[in-house]
């Protein structure tokens, strides 16, 4: 008997189109099953990380601290429910009974501005699909007038006077981009919001981190 491929030849005969639509269908419905696949996947774990979003958002509508200071110190401990702790102090030029074993309140609050615009930053870049990679704080400054909390001066706030905030962000998005995203971290950054609130003048610049490819041309230029 002559094989299918050679009489095919001999008669001229080709190979039936349905054998071939059936193969094309098949992978077909296979690609489409594979797709539903994935969006029931897709739509299971949206599902799941909203679910943990509501979670934890519950569990931090309300943020409760403790502290505790030794007889006749200004060294204060403080812990938060997780466990964590922190440690403030007055440096001993200030306050006698400071012994320097932390940072001020006032650093303090320096450092949480810069951190909560940091974890704002994150959160609001991952829900707009920005590059953004490392945010270094440069200098986030604050000045006060100290009479105010001595008492020796009145209708003078004893809070910061203003806060002076510079910012180096590594992204490939641009300066103007940048400048606009700064704006959507500084409306919902709680801490910074707080601030404001308090009418404290605020200078904030972000800019964007110069490469080292970049400052290599700049040099041979």
């Amino acid at each position: 008997m002559l094989s299918n491929r050679l009489f095919r030849a001999a008669y001229g005969v080709r190979s039936t189109p349905v054998v071939r639509m059936a193969r094309t269908y098949s992978t077909k419905a296979s690609k489409v099953a594979e797709e539903k696949k994935s969006i029931d996947v897709d739509v299971s774990k949206s599902e799941h990380e909203k679910d943990n979003h509501k979670e934890a958002e519950e569990k931090y509508k309300t943020f409760v601290i403790s502290s505790k200071a030794p007889k006749s110190k200004v060294t204060t401990k403080v812990a938060s429910p997780d466990g964590f702790e922190l440690v403030f102090d007055e440096p001993s030029e200030l306050d006698k009974r400071g012994k320097e074993k932390g940072m001020t309140p006032l650093h303090g609050l320096l450092g949480t501005l810069a951190a909560c615009e940091t974890a704002t930053a994150r959160f609001h870049a991952a829900q707009q699909k920005l590059d953004i990679g490392e945010i270094k704080f440069k200098k986030v400054e604050g000045t006060i007038n100290s009479r105010a909390f001595v008492g020796t001066e009145k209708d003078v706030q004893p809070y910061f006077l203003n806060v002076n905030v510079e910012a180096e962000i590594d992204t490939s998005i641009g300066q103007d981009k940048l400048n606009e995203f700064k704006e959507v971290v500084e409306k919902h950054c709680p801490v910074y919001t707080l601030l404001k609130a308090a009418k404290v003048d605020i200078k904030s610049t972000w800019t964007v981190k110069q490469q080292k490819e970049s400052k290599k041309l700049k040099e041979k230029k």
